[in-house]
């Protein structure tokens, strides 16, 4: 998503090297940038600019749209010498700016912004997951001088990035989300205008900007109370994350203290499994993830009183206020302080449920361990008896077995003895039948006339043996073999 003509771009960081930055700081910055362009930008422009007629004074508020560079050069020439205001946004935390490299680069080109504004760029830009990284920090440039019969001149700037939990009115999923604004102020002293860049401000400063610009220039006390508000913001929300989260810690917590030991065996006893562990785990996440951003925006806020007191001994800020803000100073500082105690004291809570449900869970899988041992054991014993009682069917069978094959043994001798007798016995039989007779003059053997009964019936009964046999086999087949 480069952008065709990045001509602002090399504009922007020669300009950069000529205000003294090193040539190999402005080369990092830059491939940085290019780097991680495809990210950030899109080919689409979405800028809205809030212009007011004179600084610090009487005012007219113009707003204007800028979807092209073309827009927001026609935007400079119409108004000189005025207060800029310029908030750009994503269609959602994880997007893509609406503003491409060009744009951008034109308007950090023009008002001489700090190139310690891109690291707070960069904390935005398309996202498959929250930023482990830090990007909370409060950067501040200023060269303020002493001008004859005008007071001072030169020029001041400070920008930050902070992180604040918002609720996000889901049904489903977590109902807090991490929101990130990012807030830059230029004030020219010689030329008494001030220029403002705000990144993905939330509804309420939105409004705010717009009422400022309307009828106050964000200019001398007021810059100071849209600090002071824009830092309330970051201070604010955590107390009710850090009851959303206690709330989760609880139901853990209460699983953890009331869980009986050993397998579950009641209706009304905890599951207390490895997915509590889990959740835990995301708990204490969250948790130090929080404490993180607290602690860096604590930082954020002492730098800005550093600054704060710093502009205000050199008479480069409007003191009228000085101790409403530095009352507000201090009370956001205590908010955010209360709030890193509770986180603290949460944390240390987390890692006392984690160890107890540690400990259940590793007592419930060895009792797990010995009744599944227990239980092993039984059917072990019973497999024994199992193959006892088996062995001994086993050894029956083969008694049997050894018995018919005796058995068989002695009908085979039978059957041969049987086979090899019936011939002779046949004979026998039919010689001292009156189918065979002798004549007493001769002595010569002679067949009866009825022989041939005999072997019709003989052979007759054979064939009816052998046919029933035949029928019987293949009745079988048919009904045993498919």
């Amino acid at each position: 998503m480069l952008a065709s003509h990045p001509s602002s771009l090399h504009r922007y960081f020669a300009e950069c090297a000529d205000d003294g930055l090193m040539n190999r700081e402005v080369d990092v910055l830059r491939k940085r940038v290019v780097d991680d362009s495809p990210r950030l930008f899109r080919d689409d422009v979405d800028i809205q600019v809030l212009v007011s007629s004179q600084a610090c004074g009487p005012h007219v508020r113009n707003e204007r749209r800028i979807r092209n560079v073309g827009d927001l050069q026609r935007t400079w020439q119409e108004f000189t010498s005025h207060d800029y205001i310029y908030v750009l946004h994503q269609a959602f935390s994880w997007d893509y700016l609406y503003t491409d490299q060009e744009t951008l680069f034109q308007i950090l080109f023009k008002h001489k912004v700090s190139p310690d504004f891109l690291d707070c760029v960069h904390a935005f830009g398309k996202k498959l997951n929250d930023d482990t990284e830090s990007w909370e920090g409060l950067h501040q440039r200023q060269q303020v001088r002493s001008v004859e019969d005008h007071g001072i001149g030169g020029y001041y700037e400070i920008c930050y990035n902070y992180r604040y939990m918002s609720e996000n009115g889901r049904s489903n999923g977590p109902s807090w989300s991490l929101r990130q604004t990012t807030v830059y102020q230029r004030r020219d002293l010689d030329t008494a205008t001030t220029t403002w860049v705000f990144i993905q401000p939330s509804k309420s400063i939105k409004s705010r900007l717009a009422m400022q610009s309307t009828h106050l220039p964000l200019c001398h006390e007021n810059a100071i109370r849209m600090h002071l508000m824009l830092l309330r913001q970051a201070s604010e929300g955590w107390r009710g994350y850090t009851s959303y989260l206690r709330l989760a810690l609880e139901e853990l917590d209460e699983k953890a203290r009331f869980a009986k030991l050993g397998p579950k065996v009641y209706q009304d006893d905890y599951d207390v499994c490895l997915k509590d562990s889990q959740a835990l785990q995301k708990a204490q996440q969250k948790l130090f993830r929080a404490k993180t951003i607290i602690d860096a925006t604590v930082q954020t806020v002492s730098r800005f009183r550093s600054w704060y007191d710093q502009l205000s001994n050199l008479r480069a800020l409007d003191t009228t206020c000085a101790d409403d803000a530095l009352n507000e100073l201090a009370d956001i500082a205590a908010t955010l302080e209360y709030s890193r105690q509770i986180l603290k004291g949460l944390i240390a809570y987390s890692y006392g449920t984690a160890s107890l449900l540690q400990q259940i869970t590793s007592y419930r899988a060895m009792k797990d361990l010995q009744s599944t041992t227990s239980a092993l054991e039984a059917s072990l014993y019973l497999l024994r008896g199992i193959a006892t009682t088996s062995q001994t069917q086993s050894q029956s069978m083969l008694t049997i077995a050894q018995s018919g094959n005796r058995d068989s043994l002695r009908i085979k001798t039978l059957t041969h003895i049987a086979t090899i007798y019936l011939p002779p016995t046949l004979i026998a039989t039919i010689f001292s039948s009156n189918l065979v007779s002798s004549k007493d003059d001769t002595g010569d053997l002679v067949v009866s006339k009825q022989f041939w009964i005999f072997v019709v019936v003989t052979a007759g009964f054979v064939a009816i043996t052998l046919g029933g046999l035949l029928i019987l086999e293949r009745r079988w087949k048919r009904v045993h073999i498919p």
